[in-house]
Protein backbone atom coordinates (compact mmCIF):
# COMPACT_ATOMS: atom_id res chain seq x y z
CA UNK A 1 0.00 0.00 0.00
CA UNK A 2 1.11 3.37 -1.25
CA UNK A 3 1.39 5.99 1.77
CA UNK A 4 -1.43 8.20 0.21
CA UNK A 5 -3.87 4.82 0.28
CA UNK A 6 -2.79 4.55 3.69
CA UNK A 7 -3.83 7.80 4.87
CA UNK A 8 -7.23 7.59 3.14
CA UNK A 9 -8.28 4.24 4.44
CA UNK A 10 -11.92 4.86 5.94
CA UNK A 11 -12.17 4.66 9.63
CA UNK A 12 -15.53 3.43 11.73
CA UNK A 13 -17.10 3.67 8.45
CA UNK A 14 -16.43 7.28 7.18
CA UNK A 15 -13.45 9.63 6.91
CA UNK A 16 -11.87 10.81 9.81
CA UNK A 17 -11.59 14.86 9.25
CA UNK A 18 -7.55 14.83 10.16
CA UNK A 19 -5.28 13.08 6.98
CA UNK A 20 -1.83 13.44 6.77
CA UNK A 21 1.11 12.64 4.21
CA UNK A 22 3.41 11.04 4.74
CA UNK A 23 3.00 9.28 7.71
CA UNK A 24 6.58 8.41 8.00
CA UNK A 25 9.47 10.61 8.24
CA UNK A 26 13.11 10.35 8.43
CA UNK A 27 15.40 12.99 9.93
CA UNK A 28 19.15 13.30 9.64
CA UNK A 29 22.52 15.64 9.80
CA UNK A 30 21.59 16.08 6.40
CA UNK A 31 18.05 16.22 6.10
CA UNK A 32 17.12 17.24 9.36
CA UNK A 33 13.24 19.02 8.52
CA UNK A 34 10.85 17.20 6.78
CA UNK A 35 6.84 18.17 6.05
CA UNK A 36 3.40 17.33 6.40
CA UNK A 37 0.39 17.94 4.82
CA UNK A 38 -2.21 18.12 6.68
CA UNK A 39 -6.23 17.99 5.21
CA UNK A 40 -9.70 18.37 6.53
CA UNK A 41 -11.45 15.49 4.64
CA UNK A 42 -14.40 16.24 6.67
CA UNK A 43 -17.24 18.86 6.65
CA UNK A 44 -16.62 22.34 8.99
CA UNK A 45 -13.05 24.06 9.93
CA UNK A 46 -10.52 22.12 11.11
CA UNK A 47 -8.95 22.61 14.77
CA UNK A 48 -5.72 20.80 14.92
CA UNK A 49 -2.57 20.72 17.82
CA UNK A 50 0.22 18.85 17.12
CA UNK A 51 2.40 17.04 20.07
CA UNK A 52 5.69 15.24 19.83
CA UNK A 53 6.87 12.08 22.06
CA UNK A 54 10.54 13.57 22.09
CA UNK A 55 11.16 17.05 23.05
CA UNK A 56 14.24 17.49 20.62
CA UNK A 57 11.41 17.32 17.70
CA UNK A 58 10.14 20.71 16.47
CA UNK A 59 6.57 21.42 15.35
CA UNK A 60 6.29 24.48 13.45
CA UNK A 61 2.99 25.58 13.71
CA UNK A 62 1.95 23.19 16.29
CA UNK A 63 -1.15 24.58 16.60
CA UNK A 64 -3.78 25.69 13.40
CA UNK A 65 -7.51 26.45 12.28
CA UNK A 66 -7.98 25.75 8.83
CA UNK A 67 -8.82 23.10 6.15
CA UNK A 68 -5.77 22.76 4.82
CA UNK A 69 -1.41 22.99 6.08
CA UNK A 70 1.96 22.04 6.09
CA UNK A 71 3.49 21.35 9.16
CA UNK A 72 7.75 21.59 9.44
CA UNK A 73 8.75 19.05 12.10
CA UNK A 74 12.40 18.92 12.45
CA UNK A 75 15.47 18.20 14.86
CA UNK A 76 18.57 19.10 16.15
CA UNK A 77 19.54 16.00 18.35
CA UNK A 78 21.93 14.01 15.77
CA UNK A 79 23.66 11.96 18.77
CA UNK A 80 22.50 8.06 18.86
CA UNK A 81 19.42 7.07 16.74
CA UNK A 82 16.19 7.39 18.02
CA UNK A 83 12.68 7.45 17.01
CA UNK A 84 9.64 9.80 17.92
CA UNK A 85 6.03 10.00 16.92
CA UNK A 86 3.85 13.45 16.43
CA UNK A 87 0.39 12.66 17.35
CA UNK A 88 -1.92 15.16 15.24
CA UNK A 89 -5.63 15.44 17.33
CA UNK A 90 -8.89 17.05 16.21
CA UNK A 91 -9.48 19.49 18.70
CA UNK A 92 -13.13 19.19 17.71
CA UNK A 93 -12.93 15.35 18.09
CA UNK A 94 -11.25 13.84 20.67
CA UNK A 95 -11.55 10.54 18.78
CA UNK A 96 -9.82 11.91 15.77
CA UNK A 97 -6.36 11.36 16.14
CA UNK A 98 -3.47 10.30 13.63
CA UNK A 99 0.68 9.37 14.04
CA UNK A 100 3.18 10.41 12.45
CA UNK A 101 6.47 7.94 13.08
CA UNK A 102 9.94 9.80 12.74
CA UNK A 103 13.00 8.21 12.59
CA UNK A 104 16.38 10.18 13.36
CA UNK A 105 19.41 8.61 12.09
CA UNK A 106 22.28 8.71 13.92
CA UNK A 107 25.30 11.36 13.19
CA UNK A 108 27.75 11.55 10.85
CA UNK A 109 31.48 11.88 11.50
CA UNK A 110 33.46 14.34 8.95
CA UNK A 111 36.74 12.81 8.02
CA UNK A 112 38.61 15.77 6.02
CA UNK A 113 40.57 14.97 2.77
CA UNK A 114 44.15 14.04 3.58
CA UNK A 115 46.60 11.34 3.13
CA UNK A 116 47.15 7.95 5.47
CA UNK A 117 49.61 4.80 5.71
CA UNK A 118 47.26 2.21 4.82
CA UNK A 119 48.10 -1.63 5.83
CA UNK A 120 49.30 -3.59 8.90
CA UNK A 121 51.80 -0.77 10.46
CA UNK A 122 52.26 -2.75 13.60
CA UNK A 123 54.08 -6.17 11.01
CA UNK A 124 51.46 -8.71 12.98
CA UNK A 125 48.85 -9.26 10.71
CA UNK A 126 48.13 -11.39 7.35
CA UNK A 127 49.85 -10.80 3.72
CA UNK A 128 46.38 -9.28 2.45
CA UNK A 129 47.27 -6.66 4.57
CA UNK A 130 50.43 -5.52 3.11
CA UNK A 131 52.06 -3.99 1.81
CA UNK A 132 51.30 -0.60 3.89
CA UNK A 133 50.95 1.97 1.14
CA UNK A 134 49.56 5.73 1.56
CA UNK A 135 46.79 6.14 0.32
CA UNK A 136 44.81 9.64 -0.36
CA UNK A 137 41.35 10.26 0.56
CA UNK A 138 38.42 12.71 -0.35
CA UNK A 139 36.65 14.77 2.70
CA UNK A 140 33.54 12.18 3.15
CA UNK A 141 31.01 11.40 5.96
CA UNK A 142 30.77 7.58 7.56
CA UNK A 143 28.31 6.35 10.14
CA UNK A 144 29.41 7.74 14.03
CA UNK A 145 27.53 4.29 15.04
CA UNK A 146 26.58 0.96 13.53
CA UNK A 147 23.03 0.93 11.64
CA UNK A 148 20.66 -0.54 14.38
CA UNK A 149 17.86 -2.40 14.65
CA UNK A 150 15.10 0.49 15.15
CA UNK A 151 16.98 2.19 12.11
CA UNK A 152 16.57 -0.92 9.79
CA UNK A 153 13.06 -1.84 10.68
CA UNK A 154 12.31 1.71 9.86
CA UNK A 155 13.45 1.78 6.25
CA UNK A 156 11.60 -1.54 6.04
CA UNK A 157 8.30 -0.35 7.10
CA UNK A 158 9.07 2.41 5.14
CA UNK A 159 9.78 0.55 2.04
CA UNK A 160 6.24 -1.61 2.63
CA UNK A 161 4.07 2.18 3.23
CA UNK A 162 5.60 2.94 -0.41
CA UNK A 163 5.08 -0.01 -2.30
CA UNK A 164 9.01 -1.00 -2.88
CA UNK A 165 8.84 -3.85 -0.47
CA UNK A 166 6.29 -6.84 -0.21
CA UNK A 167 6.42 -8.35 3.22
CA UNK A 168 5.23 -11.51 4.74
CA UNK A 169 6.34 -13.43 8.01
CA UNK A 170 9.94 -15.15 6.88
CA UNK A 171 13.22 -13.54 4.96
CA UNK A 172 13.14 -10.09 3.46
CA UNK A 173 14.15 -10.17 -0.20
CA UNK A 174 14.01 -7.37 -2.66
CA UNK A 175 14.91 -7.17 -6.24
CA UNK A 176 15.67 -11.04 -6.21
CA UNK A 177 18.32 -11.08 -3.15
CA UNK A 178 17.58 -11.94 0.43
CA UNK A 179 18.29 -8.58 2.42
CA UNK A 180 17.21 -9.64 5.83
CA UNK A 181 17.21 -13.94 7.15
CA UNK A 182 14.46 -12.68 9.58
CA UNK A 183 13.53 -16.23 10.07
CA UNK A 184 16.53 -16.71 11.78
CA UNK A 185 16.37 -17.64 15.87
CA UNK A 186 19.02 -14.79 16.32
CA UNK A 187 17.52 -11.96 14.18
CA UNK A 188 16.24 -9.18 15.99
CA UNK A 189 13.91 -7.96 13.87
CA UNK A 190 10.04 -9.11 13.63
CA UNK A 191 7.23 -9.31 10.96
CA UNK A 192 3.71 -8.77 12.77
CA UNK A 193 0.84 -7.17 12.31
CA UNK A 194 1.60 -6.04 8.97
CA UNK A 195 4.98 -4.47 10.09
CA UNK A 196 8.55 -5.03 10.99
CA UNK A 197 8.94 -4.35 15.04
CA UNK A 198 12.19 -4.68 17.11
CA UNK A 199 13.03 -7.70 19.42
CA UNK A 200 13.09 -7.83 23.45
CA UNK A 201 15.72 -10.42 25.01
CA UNK A 202 16.13 -10.77 28.67
CA UNK A 203 14.39 -7.18 29.31
CA UNK A 204 16.12 -5.27 26.97
CA UNK A 205 14.62 -3.44 24.00
CA UNK A 206 17.08 -4.39 21.33
CA UNK A 207 16.32 -0.91 19.16
CA UNK A 208 19.58 0.55 19.73
CA UNK A 209 21.63 -2.98 19.11
CA UNK A 210 23.70 -2.75 15.76
CA UNK A 211 21.20 -5.39 12.83
CA UNK A 212 22.26 -8.34 11.95
CA UNK A 213 21.76 -11.35 9.56
CA UNK A 214 21.79 -8.91 6.58
CA UNK A 215 23.62 -9.73 3.78
CA UNK A 216 25.68 -7.42 1.43
CA UNK A 217 22.77 -6.63 -0.70
CA UNK A 218 20.67 -5.76 2.23
CA UNK A 219 23.09 -3.47 3.56
CA UNK A 220 23.50 -1.37 0.29
CA UNK A 221 19.40 -1.89 -0.53
CA UNK A 222 19.18 -0.26 2.83
CA UNK A 223 21.41 3.19 1.68
CA UNK A 224 19.34 3.55 -1.52
CA UNK A 225 15.86 3.14 0.53
CA UNK A 226 17.10 5.51 3.39
CA UNK A 227 18.65 7.71 0.94
CA UNK A 228 15.45 8.06 -1.00
CA UNK A 229 13.35 8.47 1.84
CA UNK A 230 15.26 11.62 2.99
CA UNK A 231 15.27 13.14 -1.32
CA UNK A 232 18.67 12.28 -2.30
CA UNK A 233 20.58 10.36 -4.84
CA UNK A 234 20.52 6.42 -4.64
CA UNK A 235 24.32 5.64 -5.18
CA UNK A 236 23.32 1.69 -5.73
CA UNK A 237 22.25 -0.10 -9.17
CA UNK A 238 20.17 -2.72 -8.07
CA UNK A 239 20.78 -4.36 -11.50
CA UNK A 240 24.58 -4.15 -11.71
CA UNK A 241 25.35 -3.41 -7.96
CA UNK A 242 28.06 -0.90 -9.07
CA UNK A 243 28.02 2.14 -6.96
CA UNK A 244 27.71 6.13 -8.21
CA UNK A 245 29.94 7.51 -5.98
CA UNK A 246 29.20 11.01 -7.40
CA UNK A 247 25.72 10.90 -5.99
CA UNK A 248 24.62 12.55 -2.96
CA UNK A 249 22.83 9.28 -1.15
CA UNK A 250 23.99 6.82 1.29
CA UNK A 251 26.38 4.11 0.83
CA UNK A 252 28.80 1.57 2.33
CA UNK A 253 32.26 2.91 3.36
CA UNK A 254 34.97 1.80 0.95
CA UNK A 255 37.49 -0.20 2.87
CA UNK A 256 40.36 2.73 2.97
CA UNK A 257 37.86 5.43 4.27
CA UNK A 258 36.68 2.30 6.77
CA UNK A 259 40.46 2.20 8.03
CA UNK A 260 41.07 5.58 8.03
CA UNK A 261 38.23 6.62 10.34
CA UNK A 262 39.11 3.68 12.33
CA UNK A 263 43.05 4.01 12.92
CA UNK A 264 44.44 7.22 11.70
CA UNK A 265 44.60 9.89 14.02
CA UNK A 266 44.57 13.33 11.53
CA UNK A 267 46.13 15.43 14.41
CA UNK A 268 49.66 16.63 14.29
CA UNK A 269 52.12 13.98 12.38
CA UNK A 270 49.19 11.68 12.18
CA UNK A 271 49.47 8.33 14.12
CA UNK A 272 47.52 4.39 12.91
CA UNK A 273 46.35 3.02 16.11
CA UNK A 274 46.39 -0.87 16.50
CA UNK A 275 42.36 -0.89 17.22
CA UNK A 276 39.40 1.33 16.22
CA UNK A 277 38.82 2.59 20.08
CA UNK A 278 41.43 5.13 19.71
CA UNK A 279 44.22 2.93 21.22
CA UNK A 280 46.79 0.18 21.21
CA UNK A 281 45.07 -2.34 23.25
CA UNK A 282 41.21 -2.90 24.37
CA UNK A 283 39.69 -4.87 27.00
CA UNK A 284 36.20 -5.53 28.19
CA UNK A 285 36.12 -2.17 29.51
CA UNK A 286 35.71 -0.23 26.01
CA UNK A 287 35.41 -2.98 23.45
CA UNK A 288 32.40 -5.73 23.60
CA UNK A 289 34.37 -8.27 21.95
CA UNK A 290 35.64 -12.34 22.75
CA UNK A 291 31.90 -13.29 23.99
CA UNK A 292 32.45 -10.41 26.85
CA UNK A 293 28.33 -9.99 26.92
CA UNK A 294 28.54 -6.75 28.89
CA UNK A 295 24.47 -6.92 29.52
CA UNK A 296 24.88 -10.82 30.73
CA UNK A 297 22.19 -11.88 28.06
CA UNK A 298 21.17 -15.21 28.02
CA UNK A 299 21.98 -16.79 24.28
CA UNK A 300 23.83 -15.38 21.63
CA UNK A 301 24.44 -12.66 20.03
CA UNK A 302 25.99 -10.51 22.82
CA UNK A 303 25.72 -7.40 21.01
CA UNK A 304 25.91 -4.11 23.27
CA UNK A 305 23.78 -1.15 22.26
CA UNK A 306 25.75 1.05 19.47
CA UNK A 307 28.08 3.67 22.17
CA UNK A 308 27.87 1.60 25.08
CA UNK A 309 31.22 2.32 25.68
CA UNK A 310 30.54 6.13 26.35
CA UNK A 311 33.95 8.65 25.08
CA UNK A 312 35.59 5.49 23.42
CA UNK A 313 35.52 6.60 19.53
CA UNK A 314 38.32 6.00 17.10
CA UNK A 315 40.27 9.20 16.38
CA UNK A 316 37.29 10.36 13.48
CA UNK A 317 34.69 9.93 16.33
CA UNK A 318 33.10 6.45 15.50
CA UNK A 319 31.88 4.24 17.91
CA UNK A 320 32.70 0.06 17.98
CA UNK A 321 34.65 0.23 14.77
CA UNK A 322 36.15 -2.44 16.96
CA UNK A 323 34.01 -5.10 18.20
CA UNK A 324 30.17 -5.31 18.31
CA UNK A 325 29.91 -6.36 14.79
CA UNK A 326 31.71 -6.96 11.89
CA UNK A 327 30.81 -4.38 9.35
CA UNK A 328 30.63 -4.58 5.30
CA UNK A 329 32.52 -2.27 3.40
CA UNK A 330 31.58 -1.48 -0.43
CA UNK A 331 34.79 -2.94 -1.72
CA UNK A 332 34.80 -6.31 -3.45
CA UNK A 333 37.96 -8.83 -2.27
CA UNK A 334 41.15 -9.53 -3.50
CA UNK A 335 44.10 -10.19 -1.05
CA UNK A 336 46.82 -9.01 -3.23
CA UNK A 337 44.46 -5.57 -4.34
CA UNK A 338 47.04 -3.41 -1.73
CA UNK A 339 50.01 -4.23 -4.22
CA UNK A 340 48.05 -2.65 -7.26
CA UNK A 341 45.06 -0.50 -5.80
CA UNK A 342 45.00 3.60 -6.40
CA UNK A 343 46.81 5.64 -4.38
CA UNK A 344 43.69 8.51 -4.54
CA UNK A 345 40.31 7.25 -3.34
CA UNK A 346 40.54 3.76 -3.96
CA UNK A 347 37.42 1.97 -4.38
CA UNK A 348 38.17 -1.82 -4.48
CA UNK A 349 38.80 -3.98 -7.54
CA UNK A 350 36.76 -4.11 -10.63
CA UNK A 351 35.08 -7.86 -10.17
CA UNK A 352 34.38 -10.60 -7.51
CA UNK A 353 31.67 -12.33 -5.31
CA UNK A 354 33.44 -11.73 -2.44
CA UNK A 355 32.80 -8.31 -0.41
CA UNK A 356 35.31 -6.96 2.55
CA UNK A 357 34.52 -7.19 6.39
CA UNK A 358 36.23 -5.15 8.82
CA UNK A 359 36.33 -4.58 12.32
CA UNK A 360 35.63 -7.55 14.47
CA UNK A 361 32.54 -8.72 16.80
CA UNK A 362 31.59 -9.90 20.13
CA UNK A 363 32.28 -13.27 18.95
CA UNK A 364 36.31 -12.91 18.36
CA UNK A 365 39.38 -12.77 20.34
CA UNK A 366 41.60 -9.72 20.33
CA UNK A 367 43.63 -10.59 17.00
CA UNK A 368 40.98 -10.10 14.92
CA UNK A 369 40.02 -6.82 16.06
CA UNK A 370 42.85 -4.67 14.62
CA UNK A 371 42.15 -1.85 12.26
CA UNK A 372 44.31 -3.29 9.41
CA UNK A 373 42.58 -6.85 9.92
CA UNK A 374 40.84 -7.75 6.30
CA UNK A 375 38.00 -10.16 6.73
CA UNK A 376 35.42 -11.25 4.05
CA UNK A 377 32.90 -12.94 2.81
CA UNK A 378 30.36 -13.88 -0.07
CA UNK A 379 27.74 -11.08 -0.56
CA UNK A 380 24.60 -13.08 -0.07
CA UNK A 381 25.92 -14.77 3.45
CA UNK A 382 24.97 -13.80 6.92
CA UNK A 383 26.28 -14.03 9.87
CA UNK A 384 24.74 -13.27 13.93
CA UNK A 385 27.74 -11.16 14.26
CA UNK A 386 28.22 -8.88 11.24
CA UNK A 387 26.17 -6.14 10.29
CA UNK A 388 27.33 -2.19 8.91
CA UNK A 389 27.82 1.32 8.89
CA UNK A 390 27.07 4.04 6.29
CA UNK A 391 29.27 6.89 4.58
CA UNK A 392 28.06 9.55 1.93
Amino acid sequence: MDEESAVNLVVSGGLPDLTLSPMNLSLSQASPSATVNVLNAGDGTLRCAAEASDAAIEITPDTFTGNSTSVTISTSDFGEPYTAEVIFSNDDDATDTQVVRVLVTGAMALVPSGSFDMGDAFSEGAANELPVHTVTLSEYEIGAYEVTNREYAAVLNWALDTGRLTAWSGDVWAYERLLLEESNRYCQISYSDSHYVVDERDGYSMANHPVLLVTWFGAVVYCNWLSEWQGLEPCYDTETWACDFSNNGYRLPTEAQWERAAAWDTAGDGYHYRYGNGMNTISSANVTYDQNNPLGLSDYPYTSPVGYFSGVTSPAGCFDMSGNVWEWCNDIYDGDYYSSSPSTDPEGPASGTRRVARGGSWYEAARYHRSSNRANDEALNVRFWRGFRIAR
